[in-house]
């Protein structure tokens, strides 16, 4: 037997999904994807899916803070700069 479960609201973060026995399906209106001990996915905040956990689903949930996310990511992006090495291009 299988759990069907519904999101209700989006969220504010990514949830980054590992199958630690049995397995995960995932949907959205756009896309389908199985999660098992060999395959993770993760859960943007723009998602609303439906997933459908099989029996004896087990799962590590990682929650990053889109906030913090995209702070982190605007300070990698601020302190790159494209450098021409005698070997090509390389980013400091």
């Amino acid at each position: 037997m299988e759990a069907v479960q519904q999101a209700r609201a989006q969220v504010s973060y990514y949830d980054v999904n590992f199958a630690l026995e049995g397995a995960n399906g995932i949907e959205t209106h756009e896309e389908q994807v199985v999660l098992s001990a060999r395959r993770a996915g993760v859960i943007s905040p723009q998602m609303m899916p439906t997933m459908h956990l099989s029996d004896g689903y087990g799962q590590l949930h990682v929650r990053i803070e889109r906030s913090a996310l995209e702070r982190h990511l605007e300070r990698v992006q601020a302190g790159l700069s494209q450098v021409r090495s005698g070997f090509g291009w390389r980013w400091t």
